[in-house]
């Protein structure tokens, strides 16, 4: 009557289609590790009294730190570019895809022959006993409200998992990394106002979710961030320091930068992004800059602004110096990041270079990094900290880059891993082996809850508009979806990216036990040439295979 399969985190199972990944009933973690496995459940005959509703019941010496979820199906419009894609994607064609994972109903609906998965994650406490614990799911008849049939409560099927807890601790992240955090989103999202107590509220608990899933480093709005906006275009303001001009002397107020940095820190980040000091591809204008001008609250700068104008470039002398040693002031300079301009272009570094002489020079010693793909930027000494593509990043570590960095977004739709729904998430999770094996130091992401159009043109429903609006791949653009009451949901392909960042972790750990040559060596095999960002296992089971080499290895050694 029923079918059930335990399953990795790493298969996404379709209403439509029988799993057929090999059935996972064991696994092993680290101390202080995530560890997530699937239940798929397939109802296997129609109910000829009326609508027969079930409910999951957990047994396990792990309750207390198991999470049990509901996989909900998202609707994709546009799961792949029709132009840019590559064979290694499960679907093409627009329909429903799993991915948000929401606390499941009391009880719930199984539809005859359509395929319903829960979510399992274990959070290994860092002072675990080593050893084996079973972990039993129980489908269970449940018909509250109404009268009980005879077989209420009845066990429907059950199933058990057995979680092996390693006799060592995962070692805490290097990897800085960040998802944009876009507050205007969140703001409109739940319509309340920004920097407000109910926002600050929202705010703290979105950030604790990012830092639960590998986020370490803010984007600070210290003014709203040039990022996807339409030129000429605006979207919401999100700016964090008062300006005030008077008489033509600036000054400024950096009351709720210190209350956004401050609670960020409290959820445990530990890097702080300064928002771009000029506008996205080129650097050609100034960001939206609100002030009170004479006792008068306006738009003082925006895209009617040319970078290079005099008024701005004295603007940035009067106000990233301020800026810098008021973060000094409180001993967070070196956690600080500065941008100048995002993803600029090779016909952009004569602009780049003008627009940002001034405040190069200002910023000389601190840390700045952008995201772009053209080496010559970094020859020519624009910025000391460039952030690749993963399908450019080996001609920078060729050249000689001494820090390494990275990102992927869109852009990176064929041959190179990706986080989009439609592509199997062992593509997701092979990041975490590519991250070790180069010493990468920073991985940006553009997208933690971009809940918008291109553009920023228009709020949009998460839960109903996954690709901004047919503008790019769903998974592209956001990680968490938005609960009720200011609460946080999270995806699949935010679990499994933050299974990546365990993965490097556990390989970090493993290096200190065995030579890295050796766990390299053992990488390398898993393809032909070698591992590097375009070349890569593909099959779920090779990944997990050798996830559980390094456990393996781990254990024999500590």
């Amino acid at each position: 009557m029923f079918t059930t399969k335990l399953l990795s985190s790493l298969e996404k199972v379709f209403l439509d289609e029988t799993p057929t990944a090999a059935e996972q009933t064991s696994g092993m973690a680290l101390r202080g590790e995530r560890f997530s496995f699937q239940l798929a459940i397939s109802r296997d005959f129609e109910d000829e009294n009326g609508t027969q509703r079930f409910r999951i019941a957990l047994d396990s010496p792990l309750a207390d730190c198991t999470q049990v979820r509901a996989v909900r199906m998202v609707p994709c419009e546009l799961p792949a570019y029709p132009y840019d894609k590559d064979d290694d994607y499960l679907r093409t064609a627009p329909g429903l895809f799993p991915d948000c994972l929401e606390t499941p109903k009391p009880n719930f609906i199984l539809t005859p022959w359509q395929w319903r998965t829960f979510w399992v994650s274990v959070e290994v406490p860092q002072d675990m006993q080593p050893g084996r614990y079973p972990i039993t799911l129980r489908v269970l008849r449940d018909e509250t409200g109404k009268p009980a049939p005879e077989d209420d409560g009845k066990v429907m099927a059950e199933n058990t998992f057995t979680l092996e807890v390693l006799p060592a601790a995962l070692p805490e992240q290097t990897l800085k990394h960040t998802e944009w955090f876009h507050n205007d989103c969140l703001a409109a999202y739940y319509g309340v106002e920004l920097w407000s107590e109910d926002y600050w509220r929202i705010f703290g608990r979105y950030v604790k979710q990012a830092v639960d899933h590998g986020v370490n480093m803010l984007l600070t709005p210290i003014f709203t961030p040039p990022l996807d906006t339409e030129p000429g275009g605006e979207r919401m303001t999100m700016q964090l320091v008062d300006v005030t001009r008077t008489n033509g002397a600036y000054t400024f107020g950096f009351d709720r930068l210190e209350r956004y940095l401050t609670i960020a820190d409290s959820k445990g980040i530990r890097y702080f992004e300064m928002s771009h000091l000029f506008t996205q591809w080129g650097a050609a204008h100034a960001p939206k800059i609100m002030a009170t001008v004479d006792g008068t609250y306006k738009r003082l700068f925006g895209w009617e602004t040319d970078a290079t104008a005099a008024e701005y470039q004295d603007f940035l002398r009067a106000f990233l110096p301020t800026l810098v040693e008021w973060i000094r002031s409180r001993d967070w300079l070196d956690r600080t990041y500065f941008h100048f301009s995002d993803e600029p272009h090779k016909e952009h570094i004569e602009q780049y270079e003008a627009s940002s002489a001034a405040a190069r020079e200002i910023l000389k010693d601190c840390r700045v990094i952008d995201a772009l793909s053209v080496y010559e930027f970094y020859e020519r000494g624009l910025i000391r900290q460039p952030i690749p593509g993963t399908t450019s990043v080996h001609d920078f570590m060729e050249k000689g880059v001494d820090s390494v960095w990275t990102y992927y977004c869109c852009d990176q739709a064929q041959v190179v891993s990706n986080h989009f729904l439609a592509m199997p998430s062992a593509r997701n999770r092979i990041l975490g082996l590519q991250l070790f094996k180069y010493d990468v130091e920073g991985f940006l992401t553009w997208g933690y809850n971009f809940w918008s159009s291109q553009f920023s043109m228009y709020p949009i429903n998460p839960y109903e508009v996954t690709d901004a609006l047919c503008a790019f791949p769903s998974g592209d653009a956001f990680m968490v979806y938005p609960g009720p009451n200011g609460e946080p949901v999270s995806s699949i392909h935010q679990v499994v990216m933050a299974e990546a960042f365990q993965d490097m972790r556990a390989l970090q750990l493993l290096a200190t036990l065995i030579p890295k040559e050796q766990i390299v060596a053992k990488m390398d095999a898993l393809c032909d040439g070698g591992l590097t960002f375009k070349q890569y296992p593909r099959r779920a089971e090779d990944l997990l295979a050798f996830r559980t080499w390094v456990n393996e290895q781990i254990k024999a050694h500590v």
